[in-house]
Formats: structure tokens, sequence, C-alpha cells
């Protein structure tokens, strides 16, 4: 082992004098006197630039994770919808392909017939199949006696009719119906003139 003699100066480092540099060349600072001290210090620039390089990536990054975050929620809420309006779609189309049977299901229900049983099997029919459309979300657009509604309502005909205000539903034709604000189909109606 090495041990300094007396004729030889012992150089002492100290952990605040030395940080740790990259490389030592002209970009290094010596100083000292006489060989007493050193002192290595790296080149605040440097470090600075470094510093100011790694905070900008870091704000990029950062930018880019809310960006990215931003897309899927985004994306995660379209296809939600999505999926509710295709289960919707998919209810409507449905119901509306069934529609001229339940009118035939109203029509035979409203006719005249000697034999009550046959008669209260239809009206039983017709009641399964109304509960099972309110079961899925879909109701009869109001139609008879209120105002008449464009958007609702399909005016086939007017007539004069006494004590009734004018554009006011006298007679359904043929029931409306919705699924929520989505018109399945509208009501066929007569209004007053």
């Amino acid at each position: 082992m090495f041990e300094p003699n007396n004729q030889e100066q012992e150089v002492q480092l100290n952990s605040e004098d030395v940080q740790p540099t990259e490389a030592v060349g002209s970009d290094a600072d010596y100083t000292g006197s006489g060989g007493d001290d050193v002192k290595v210090n790296k080149p605040r620039k440097r470090k600075n630039l470094e510093n100011e390089k790694l905070r900008a990536d870091l704000k990029d990054l950062n930018d880019q994770l809310l960006r990215n975050r931003a897309e899927f929620e985004n994306y995660r809420r379209r296809t939600e919808k999505e999926k509710l309006s295709s289960v919707s779609n998919g209810i409507a189309r449905a119901v509306e392909a069934l529609l001229p049977a339940l009118d035939i299901l109203i029509t035979a229900a409203g006719a005249d017939c000697s034999d009550a049983e046959y008669k209260k099997g239809i009206e039983l029919i017709g009641s399964k199949f109304m509960s099972s459309m309110q079961a899925l979300g879909i109701t009869e657009i109001p139609a008879e006696g209120k105002p008449f509604d464009p958007t609702l309502h399909n005016a086939v005909s007017k007539e004069e009719a006494e004590s009734v205000e004018s554009d006011t539903i006298v007679r359904v034709l043929q029931k409306g119906y919705r699924l929520g604000d989505r018109v399945i189909r509208h009501a066929t109606v007569t209004v007053a003139q």
C-alpha cells in the first residue's frame, strides 16, 4: 500500500468540491494554488441545457399523454353512444316490422263478433303485444284531441268539427308509436278545419 510520507503533500478532496463530470478536458475548470486543493466543476451551461432539454421532453410527453387520454375518453364515449344507438335502431326496426300485425289485431278486436270467447282471445293477444312493446320502451303517440304536430302526426284529411279548435286532431286512423324521442311510425290522423 501507498502511504504518504512527510515529504509529499497529501491531496484532499471534499465531496462538495468534486462533482461528477462526463469528460475532463477543455470544458472542465481546474482551480487550485500550488496543488493544495483541486476543484473539478462541471460547466453550468451544459447542465442547464440538459435540464432544459429534459424539462421540454417531459412537457412534450405529458402533453402527448393528456392528448391520448382525451382521445381515448372521446372514443369510449363515442362507442358507448354508438352501442346504445345500435340497440335502439334494432328495437325500432323490429317493432316497425311487427306494427302491421298489431294493426290487424287492433282492427280485429274492434270488429263485431258473435263469439265472445274469440273476441276476448284477440283482445288478450293485443294486450300482451302492447305490454311487450312497453317493456321495450315503445309508447303510443297521443293524438285524439291533441293539437296537430307534424313531427308526430301525419294528417291525411281535414273535416269540419263544431266546438273544436282548428288544427286539433278529431280522429285517429292509424296509431303512431315512438321509442323515446324517436318516432317509429307517425300517427295517421284527421284534423279539424
